[in-house]
């Protein structure tokens, strides 16, 4: 614990949770060191932020995708590194969805700490009351306890609860007070409501019967975030991603 809390990073900024786990599983993996945070240049990664001022079909769509997905964060992390100056092979990024899994997810963990893997899951945190999908980069696991270990921020969680998380329908529930405190505003492009997956969401209909019925808490709208885990593979690391016991 002690050793990851000396690499773990602060939220680098808002919607920037998949921003941050691509720095830290840089660090982690030795391509850059926390005295080059001031200097690297973070634009390689995909990071959209909410539409907070707009009007609620634009406000609705930036939400689908804030931030970036997990495939994103892979594509992020490959391309922050190929912007470095090499430091021998360099490590690689791919983003495994967690349907595409075989076998229990315990054995992919087991399997990929002990190949000294860095993993970052990609976990829809709506099910315990947050308000996003979240980016969380995983530096150990103690198979016999079930307990993951992760940063930002760091914290333990039941290997139960990360198959939850991973294993959500790809959509995202709007809170009452977030649609209706922009429901009124002009200027919106309604078009975003005829989009395939809106439509079979039927967004608009759950709207209007939102702004009808004081009852109903969210509007439920298509996400583009698929739950799963980035497999960063590496040759070595000053932070060992392997099985904790009880050591984390």
């Amino acid at each position: 614990l002690q050793e990851a809390s000396q690499l773990a990073l602060d939220q680098l900024g808002a919607s920037a949770c998949g921003q941050t786990a691509v720095v830290t599983a840089a660090i982690i993996s030795g391509v850059i060191s926390r005295d080059d945070l001031q200097t690297v240049d973070y634009s390689m990664c995909t990071l959209r932020t909410r539409a907070e001022t707009a009007p609620l079909p634009q406000y609705l769509l930036s939400r689908s995708d804030a931030g970036c997905t997990g495939e994103e964060v892979a594509a992020s992390f490959n391309a922050f590194v190929a912007g470095l100056p090499p430091r021998g092979t360099p490590p690689r990024a791919e983003f495994i969805p967690f349907s595409s899994i075989d076998g229990p997810l315990s054995s992919f963990l087991r399997r990929n700490f002990e190949q000294k893997n860095i993993l970052v899951a990609t976990m829809n945190l709506q099910l315990i009351g947050n308000d996003a999908w979240h980016h969380q980069l995983m530096y150990g696991v103690d198979l016999q306890a079930g307990t993951v270990y992760m940063m930002n921020p760091l914290e333990s969680c039941h290997i139960t609860w990360i198959e939850r998380f991973v294993s959500t329908p790809s959509v995202l529930l709007i809170r009452r007070s977030d649609v209706l405190s922009r429901v009124d505003r002009v200027g919106g492009d309604d078009s975003v409501f005829s989009l395939p997956d809106w439509r079979r969401f039927n967004v608009r209909e759950q709207i209007d019967a939102m702004r009808a019925d004081e009852s109903i808490e969210f509007v439920v709208i298509p996400a583009a975030y698929v739950g799963g885990f980035t497999v960063i593979r590496q040759s070595g690391s000053p932070l060992a991603m392997t099985d904790c016991g009880d050591s984390c």
